[in-house]
């Protein structure tokens, strides 16, 4: 699921972050914020075309979750329309 933040929030983040001694889930969480960075900038300058998508999802009604094998998101583009 994902977490919005503000930018003051991000920086925040990555500064506590960036200080912390070496260790893996540290720079996980770091590139995760940049990925996260770079998936907004890229959002924001999209020249975005409609599409319609039909699909099944199996998951936990309740959180959203794949907690068993076989649960998963199987979606297909119908159509796309500019």
């Amino acid at each position: 699921m994902a977490i919005y933040l503000l930018p003051e929030e991000i920086k925040y983040l990555k500064e506590l972050l960036e200080k912390q001694p070496k260790w893996w889930v540290k720079d996980k969480l770091i590139e995760k914020i940049e990925n996260d960075q770079f998936h907004k900038g890229e959002m924001a300058v999209c020249e975005h075309i409609k599409a319609e998508y039909s699909g099944k999802k199996i998951c936990c009604s309740k959180c959203g979750s794949f907690y068993d094998v076989g649960m998963k998101e199987v979606w297909t583009n119908k159509a796309t329309k500019a």
